[in-house]
């Protein structure tokens, strides 16, 4: 039995404290939960194959994570990459473990998805994600003034589409 790494166990202790974190991420964003696990199981797998790249800071280390997950999510066919055995595990427990803690306002959600893709990204990592404005922009690789910018008109964007959900229709 060999002994682990030290990058090995500041690997593990990585995805450990930011795994449900990641896998809301992945669901909130994909049609189906099979779908976020083979996402998830991808960003895990370069995550373990780069793990030299994973920053020590713990913060630092919460942003490369995402920023994976981000790229698999934008850049990978699902429809190609379904034959991992731990993503088909991961899939199997999703399946029949529902998550009760994910349960966001349909008009809420509606809303954010009518948003344009770049402002909708940042909505959900700044609120679903607990990204601060400043690490989400990093994160999406846009200077601070672009992203304070594009979430401003997305919360009038959103605060204009809610209100007008809450008005009483005239009969």
């Amino acid at each position: 039995m060999s002994r682990r790494s030290e990058r090995e166990r500041r690997v593990e202790a990585a995805v450990a404290t930011n795994l449900d974190d990641l896998l809301a991420y992945a669901e909130r964003r994909v049609a189906n939960r099979a779908d976020a696990a083979d996402a998830l199981g991808d960003a895990l797998e370069i995550v373990w194959r780069r793990s030299a790249k994973l920053p020590a800071e713990p913060l630092a280390a919460r942003k490369y994570l995402f920023g994976v997950l981000r790229n698999v999510m934008l850049n990978t066919n699902r429809a190609n990459r379904r034959g991992s055995v731990a993503v088909q595990r991961l899939r199997a427990e999703l399946a029949v473990a529902p998550r009760p803690d994910f349960e966001v306002r349909l008009d809420v959600q509606a809303a954010v998805a009518a948003l344009p893709a770049a402002q909708a990204e940042l909505v959900r990592l700044v609120h679903w994600d607990g990204f601060s404005l400043a690490d989400a922009a990093e994160l999406l690789g846009l200077n601070a003034s672009t992203a304070r910018g594009r979430y401003a008109t997305a919360r009038a964007a959103l605060q204009a589409a809610l209100t007008e959900q809450d008005r009483p229709l005239v009969r």
